[in-house]
């Protein structure tokens, strides 16, 4: 469930960044986030090392990146946490995938009539 939730949420960030790519013409927006805003979210979501050691802030931001909401998820599970711990994780993942498809909607160009 867990994988099945992360990889959606990664369509979504693939939707998004059709979308961007597609309205301003330009491929500058994939490099901006392949660059930038990857390496951001990693950081954020205790890819690089663990979260533990940072302020209380930094941890809370991470568990709202899918990144760090799901590895957080699968510790847990491991851990032999029941689904009560897990899910409000699985909630956080489902909101940003909402969120992402929402605003690739919403930036997507719309059909000109000829």
């Amino acid at each position: 469930m867990i994988s099945l939730l992360l990889s959606i949420c990664v369509g979504g960030f693939a939707a998004l960044l059709t979308a961007l790519s597609t309205k301003w013409d330009t491929d500058s927006v994939s490099y901006v986030f392949a660059g930038g805003l990857v390496t951001i979210l990693a950081f954020a979501g205790g890819s690089f090392f663990p979260t533990t050691g940072m302020p209380e802030i930094v941890r809370e931001i991470g568990n709202w990146t899918p990144n760090g909401a799901a590895l957080t998820a699968y510790l847990q599970w491991m851990q032999g946490l029941g689904m009560v711990a897990v899910w409000p994780l699985l909630l956080r993942i489902m909101i940003i995938t909402v969120v992402l498809l929402a605003l690739s909607v919403l930036v997507f160009p719309k059909r000109r009539s000829v």
